[in-house]
């Protein structure tokens, strides 16, 4: 709340902590190993969050329980697309936490199809899977707007479509006999592995 910490990593410049600033949030949710270090430069008050004793509460409430597996697995999904690890993160309630992977683009699955000749089958599996995700409120993605993206459903502008395959956890190729032959079905197969 007060005072002013200096955290310092091998890789980043020198970070200025103050009130407000969240340090080793991950340790809450994964195993983790400090990246740094850091110096009170003045004196200085914070709040350490015990990880054993959060999770025990957690876990003691079956809705909070199923709110921090879901926060748990977002974060590490999130944790595990950055380039460089740190210990100092926006925290990942915030909007500036979530800007790298806005829920209008996350999905557990990326559909790709031929859509004359899978379309109608890429819409009913695209829904029943959202059904399936959508309904467990245990998912840690139960509450995306689209879990499961579809792009004659799910798509309002081409030029975001690559963005949708990056945010996607699994992409599912609806093997029809004309899928190799469609450019964007190529683009999405590419960008997936890429």
């Amino acid at each position: 709340e007060s005072g002013e910490l200096l955290y310092s990593h091998r890789h980043d410049d020198d970070i200025r902590l103050g009130k407000g600033d969240i340090l080793s949030e991950a340790t809450l949710w994964t195993k983790w190993e400090h990246l740094g270090n850091l110096v009170a430069e003045s004196n200085a008050t914070y709040l350490n969050v015990d990880a054993v004793s959060f999770a025990k509460v957690l876990t003691s409430h079956e809705a909070g329980h199923a709110h921090g597996v879901r926060a748990a697995k977002r974060f590490i999904t999130y944790l595990n697309r950055l380039q460089q690890p740190s210990d100092v993160l926006p925290f990942f309630g915030s909007d500036e936490g979530n800007s790298t992977q806005p829920d209008e683009l996350r999905h557990v699955v990326f559909i790709s199809h031929f859509k004359l000749e899978s379309g109608t089958e890429a819409t009913l599996i695209g829904q029943e899977l959202t059904g399936i995700i959508s309904d467990d409120p245990t998912h840690p993605c139960c509450e995306l707007p689209s879990p499961v993206f579809v792009d004659t459903e799910n798509l309002s502008d081409l030029r975001r479509v690559k963005d949708h395959v990056r945010m996607s956890d699994n992409l599912v190729l609806l093997l029809t006999p004309g899928l190799l032959s469609r450019p964007w079905c190529l683009v999405e197969m590419q960008t997936a592995v890429a």
